[in-house]
């Protein structure tokens, strides 16, 4: 079984270049391996802390994007796939802004057996993988995935905002949004921190920078 690398570099969610490290790795009861991996930008900001059960693929023989072109790679043994935005996340997956948060996510995966999405893309296990470079395509040099992807621009709205209604607007994932927030601090700004639920932590706001 090819497990997920220790540490590697990864433009995840059309985010630009990551750096994702593994910060804690476990086995829980119903045998589920389960990760919590740091997540960097380029400059060494701490982004947030993703949590996951990996989706384990067998090994044999993928398609390569774009679909319909004929292309193939073949994998010699199981392995590990990172999750991805497209259906894991929110469910055997969660993005986390601090390790405490991600330590109690990490802690409910250990208690027992996690349902974890299997999907049937090819495309997102290619890219998922690409993390792991030792898989042979059928007569061509080794493939790398998916063509690098350039970096997500959001739409920044007029009135303060959350990480949440970013995310909303843009129809992206929450750690899309997140993200986008942590790395244009010259375009938005935080503005403050308000409670919008009687429990819970408070929510912060933001506003595009004038």
């Amino acid at each position: 079984m090819k497990l997920i690398k220790v540490e590697f570099v990864k433009n995840a969610n059309k985010c630009g270049k990551n750096i994702f490290t593994r910060i804690k790795h476990d086995t829980n009861p119903a045998g589920q391996p389960v990760y919590i991996y740091k997540r960097t930008s380029i400059d060494k900001r701490i982004l947030g802390f993703e949590v996951f059960v990996p989706t384990i693929k067998k090994a044999g023989t993928y398609n390569l994007p774009p679909k319909g072109s004929g292309k193939t790679i073949t994998y010699e043994e199981d392995f590990e796939v990172y999750p991805g935005a497209k259906s894991s996340f929110s469910h055997s997956a969660f993005f986390c802004a601090n390790m405490e948060r991600a330590t109690i996510r990490f802690n409910d995966f250990m208690k027992g057996e996690v349902v974890v999405l299997d999907d049937d893309d090819d495309e997102e296990v290619i890219d998922a993988v690409t993390v792991e470079p030792d898989a042979t395509e059928p007569g061509t040099r080794k493939g790398r995935g998916r063509p690098r992807r350039e970096r997500t621009e959001l739409i920044i709205p007029d009135k303060e905002f959350s990480v949440k209604e970013l995310a909303e607007l843009n129809k992206v994932d929450y750690s899309i949004a997140f993200i986008f927030i942590k790395e244009h601090p010259k375009q938005i700004e935080f503005v403050r921190s308000e409670h919008r639920a009687t429990r819970g932590k408070p929510t912060n706001l933001y506003k595009k920078s004038s």
